[in-house]
């Protein structure tokens, strides 16, 4: 992966929120993944349609969502940026869509900076 296919690009070390439209983040339902280093499980909101990355790291890492679809959801789901507390964090145009009825849901990210 790189910078240029990534779903998510931002700072290294900026905290931000991911946003899941027509299906939801299962509580606990949000890991962050990142090769080498031993997974980190992320903050899910109370409605299960944001979660936090407290830091994004340098270069590649993926986030994978378990994702909870309403029965007969055909719509697959927007995947974007919300708040950006830290940083810079923005979503590649055209935003990314997760497919309808997969979980996990994975988010592809890129930290740009050592």
């Amino acid at each position: 992966m790189s910078q240029d296919t990534a779903d998510i690009v931002g700072s290294k070390g900026a905290k931000f929120t991911i946003t899941v439209a027509t299906a939801s983040i299962a509580p606990n339902g949000a890991t962050l993944i990142v090769s080498g280093q031993p997974d980190q499980s992320l903050s899910v909101s109370a409605t299960g349609q944001f979660v936090t990355v407290p830091s994004l790291p340098s270069g590649d890492s993926t986030v994978s969502l378990a994702l909870v679809w309403p029965p007969g959801q055909t719509q697959d789901a927007a995947v974007g940026v919300g708040t950006v507390t830290t940083g810079t964090a923005t979503a590649a145009d055209p935003p990314p869509f997760i497919d309808s009825g997969r979980t996990p849901g994975f988010v592809a990210l890129f930290g740009v900076g050592q």
